[in-house]
Protein backbone atom coordinates (compact mmCIF):
# COMPACT_ATOMS: atom_id res chain seq x y z
CA UNK A 1 0.00 0.00 0.00
CA UNK A 2 2.92 2.40 0.66
CA UNK A 3 4.21 1.82 -2.76
CA UNK A 4 0.81 2.88 -4.29
CA UNK A 5 0.67 6.00 -2.11
CA UNK A 6 4.45 6.91 -3.23
CA UNK A 7 3.32 6.46 -6.67
CA UNK A 8 -0.16 8.73 -6.42
CA UNK A 9 1.81 11.23 -4.39
CA UNK A 10 4.64 11.44 -7.18
CA UNK A 11 2.18 11.47 -10.47
CA UNK A 12 0.13 14.45 -8.03
CA UNK A 13 3.45 16.20 -7.35
CA UNK A 14 4.53 15.92 -11.01
CA UNK A 15 1.22 16.97 -12.24
CA UNK A 16 0.91 19.83 -10.36
CA UNK A 17 4.41 21.15 -10.85
CA UNK A 18 4.23 21.28 -14.70
CA UNK A 19 0.46 22.69 -14.65
CA UNK A 20 2.21 25.77 -12.36
CA UNK A 21 4.77 26.41 -15.06
CA UNK A 22 2.11 26.49 -17.85
CA UNK A 23 0.00 28.97 -15.92
CA UNK A 24 3.19 31.02 -14.92
CA UNK A 25 4.18 30.54 -18.44
CA UNK A 26 1.11 32.16 -19.45
CA UNK A 27 1.20 34.81 -17.29
CA UNK A 28 -2.18 33.51 -15.11
CA UNK A 29 -2.49 33.95 -11.64
CA UNK A 30 -4.82 30.67 -11.53
CA UNK A 31 -4.18 27.06 -12.67
CA UNK A 32 -7.18 25.97 -14.39
CA UNK A 33 -8.50 22.74 -15.57
CA UNK A 34 -6.72 23.62 -19.05
CA UNK A 35 -3.54 23.52 -17.34
CA UNK A 36 -4.20 20.21 -15.39
CA UNK A 37 -5.21 18.33 -18.93
CA UNK A 38 -2.57 19.36 -20.65
CA UNK A 39 0.27 18.97 -17.97
CA UNK A 40 -1.23 15.27 -17.68
CA UNK A 41 -0.85 14.84 -21.32
CA UNK A 42 2.85 16.19 -21.34
CA UNK A 43 3.31 13.86 -18.00
CA UNK A 44 1.90 10.85 -20.04
CA UNK A 45 3.78 11.40 -23.22
CA UNK A 46 7.05 11.81 -21.51
CA UNK A 47 9.37 15.23 -22.40
CA UNK A 48 8.45 14.97 -25.74
CA UNK A 49 5.10 16.02 -25.43
CA UNK A 50 6.30 18.56 -23.04
CA UNK A 51 7.58 21.12 -26.13
CA UNK A 52 3.94 19.90 -28.39
CA UNK A 53 1.81 20.76 -25.39
CA UNK A 54 3.95 24.09 -24.95
CA UNK A 55 3.26 24.74 -28.48
CA UNK A 56 -0.21 24.03 -28.72
CA UNK A 57 -1.49 25.92 -25.34
CA UNK A 58 0.68 29.13 -26.21
CA UNK A 59 -1.51 29.05 -29.80
CA UNK A 60 -4.81 28.81 -28.39
CA UNK A 61 -3.70 31.94 -25.97
CA UNK A 62 -1.86 34.24 -28.35
CA UNK A 63 -3.59 37.44 -27.79
CA UNK A 64 -3.79 39.40 -31.57
CA UNK A 65 -3.74 43.17 -31.99
CA UNK A 66 -5.36 44.78 -34.35
CA UNK A 67 -3.98 47.85 -35.93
Amino acid sequence: MSIMNSFVNDIFERIAAEASRLAHYNKRATITSREISDSRTTIATGRIGQARSQRRYQSRHQVHQFK
